[in-house]
């Protein structure tokens, strides 16, 4: 079997390495400090799979999902795994200033307030990329700097400090990363037996729309598990409602194949983002 290749947002230490060396291992990691550029290579061919953190628990969406969605027509999801993460500071001495991924510092604002409310908090690409800076300047004698990043980091900079060992806000601090690949792309990949199916709901710009949509689900017994955490999205191209669903059934059950029979008589289109195992959640 050739060594699969898996673009990322972040880097060795990041928390999407921690999925790519759980759910693929073996693979070779091609790292991007944004989330589009994670898409597109995908998107490309330029590599095989892709791993995008879609959700947090306390967060909500991350720029990542509304980046899915907008190329759902040339991939496809095919896994997922969810990591219950645990924030660490890492640094050397005084905290003046904390790095980290804007998305990190989100789940950490009141922990930062409350226990530094003078340091500065900095964004920064990446939660590993971070820690790879504060280590840096240590190393030239900047100790007052510090980056929140996963216990990970620890073994990668031995030269970091875990100066805090939980920074997040809340404890069941869950991220959901899924994974994903170009439609046509063959791949030896097993995650598992199929039980779960995310998808867009497109429903008419109508008053009672999204009502009309929901009560035919109900009709045939689907199990909707999440609407988009960011509420719903127009969509210009066809002056309809893009709604995206996660469904407790995969996408060829047949209560799925009538519900979507039955929304397309109603003027409303399901379709499939990809149907793949539920994820396991791994704390970190």
């Amino acid at each position: 079997m050739r060594e699969l290749t898996v673009a990322q947002q972040g880097y060795e230490g990041s928390y999407h390495d921690v999925v790519r060396l759980r759910m693929i291992p073996g693979s070779r990691m091609v790292g991007y400090d944004d989330f589009h550029s994670v898409v597109c290579a995908v998107d490309e061919g330029a590599v095989d799979v892709g791993i995008m953190a879609i959700e947090n628990a306390v967060y909500g969406d991350t720029p990542g999902a509304l980046e899915l969605r907008r190329n759902f027509d040339n991939t496809e999801i095919i896994g997922e795994m969810v990591l219950r993460i645990t924030h660490r500071l890492w640094g050397a001495d005084s905290v003046d200033e904390i790095r980290s991924h804007p998305v990190a510092i989100g789940q950490c604002r009141e922990q930062i307030r409350s226990r530094y409310p003078l340091a500065r908090a900095v964004e920064s690409a990446d939660t590993a990329l971070a820690a790879r800076e504060v280590s840096a300047l240590i190393e030239r004698g900047v100790t007052n700097i510090a980056a929140i990043a996963g216990a990970q980091v620890g073994a990668l900079y031995p030269n970091l400090v875990q100066l805090d060992s939980r920074m997040n806000d809340y404890p069941d601090n869950d991220t959901r990363f899924v994974i994903f690949k170009r439609k046509e792309r063959e791949l030896d990949l097993d995650f598992g037996e199929a039980q779960k199916t995310t998808a867009r709901l497109l429903i008419p710009n109508e008053k009672r729309a999204l009502l009309q949509a929901l009560t035919i689900l109900d009709a045939f017994d689907i199990d909707y598990t999440a609407l988009s955490a960011n509420g719903l999205r127009y969509d210009s191209r066809g002056g309809q409602i893009v709604v995206p669903m996660d469904f407790l059934h995969p996408w060829h059950d047949e209560r799925m194949t009538d519900a979507v029979n039955a929304l397309g008589q109603k003027n409303m289109t399901l379709t499939s983002l990809g149907t793949y195992a539920i994820g396991k959640i791994l704390e970190v």
